[in-house]
């Protein structure tokens, strides 16, 4: 028996049934400084949850998060909807069912996961990319998903590509046009790791460090390091969780346990990026260094 059914194209049962009295979860603030463009809402008799964005797209999750329903309007196409699908949507199941997931990037260094951390536009993804290039495999992109095995936090393999702004991936590989769009109807390209030559992991890899990138820089000693003491590393954790406007009061316990189970066991770093891309190589180095992960690539 399957964990999740997706119904892409097709309606949920309930989905022209009203929202309940008390159904609303999440809104779009005009404070908010990373803005998620989407209301969410629970139909009336809690069946399910519906997931609504400016765009038209729309996703339906089942009471027990184990049946999801997409539709979308023209000229949107299903490349468009696996955008929302495999980011918030997906992320909200994986923490119904308790699973820790981090707004992150992640690579294997030493068998090891590496994640990176940050908010939208830190260089997530380009991190990710500029370690493939130096020959670690790349583990997962935008949504890194945790789980306790033997007493050890595992990160789970998940996309085979990463997604990169043509800046990024001017410096990456020279020409952007080399990659294609995620979709036609979005900036973002697809840096597909294996059909570039690079190396994708395959199997869940216990976690050996978690860096959050903080704001680019050009100063004298960027990039730089720091690890960060337990109770920083939690508070800084917090806004990295992926849908976390979406937790309710069970599973926000949930996750505080589980972020102290991260900081108490894993060590937690600041990382602060240098301005110029061509510097990417150095930051590849810095990062691979800390949490004792220091060792070769392939090559």
């Amino acid at each position: 028996m399957p964990d999740v059914v997706v119904h892409l194209g097709s309606a949920a049962p309930w989905r022209d049934h009203p929202p309940a009295t008390d159904g609303a979860v999440y809104g779009p603030r005009l404070d908010d400084p990373d803005p998620t463009m989407v209301e969410v809402w629970w139909v009336d008799g809690h069946a399910g949850l519906v997931f609504r964005y400016d765009d038209g797209a729309e996703f339906h999750v089942s009471a027990d998060a184990r049946e999801i329903w997409g539709t979308w309007p023209a000229p949107f196409t299903v490349e468009d909807a696996a955008v929302y699908f495999l980011g918030p949507v997906l992320s909200y199941v994986l923490r119904h069912r308790g699973v820790l997931a981090l707004h992150a990037s992640a690579v294997v260094v030493n068998e090891q996961a590496l994640a990176f951390c940050g908010f939208g536009g830190a260089g997530k993804s380009t991190l990710a990319a500029a370690f493939a290039a130096a020959g670690y495999a790349v583990l997962s992109d935008d949504v890194v998903a945790l789980r306790e095995q033997a007493g050890h936090l595992f990160a789970f393999p998940a996309s085979n590509y990463l997604r990169v702004w043509d800046d990024s991936a001017r410096a990456l590989i020279g020409d952007h046009q080399r990659l294609p769009l995620l979709t036609p109807n979005w900036d973002k390209r697809a840096f597909p790791v294996e059909a570039l030559g690079y190396l994708l992991a395959r199997y869940p890899t216990p976690l050996g460090g978690v860096c959050i990138l903080g704001d680019r820089e050009e100063t004298a000693d960027a990039p730089r390091v720091a690890r960060l003491r337990p109770g920083e590393a939690l508070i800084a954790l917090m806004p990295h969780t992926s849908a976390n406007y979406l937790l309710d009061e069970k599973m926000r316990t949930t996750e505080f346990a589980q972020l102290t189970q991260l900081v108490e066991s894993t060590p937690v770093y600041r990382l602060v990026p240098h301005s110029d891309p061509l510097r990417l190589p150095e930051l590849v180095k810095l990062a691979a260094a800390v949490a004792g992960l220091t060792g070769t690539s392939r090559d």
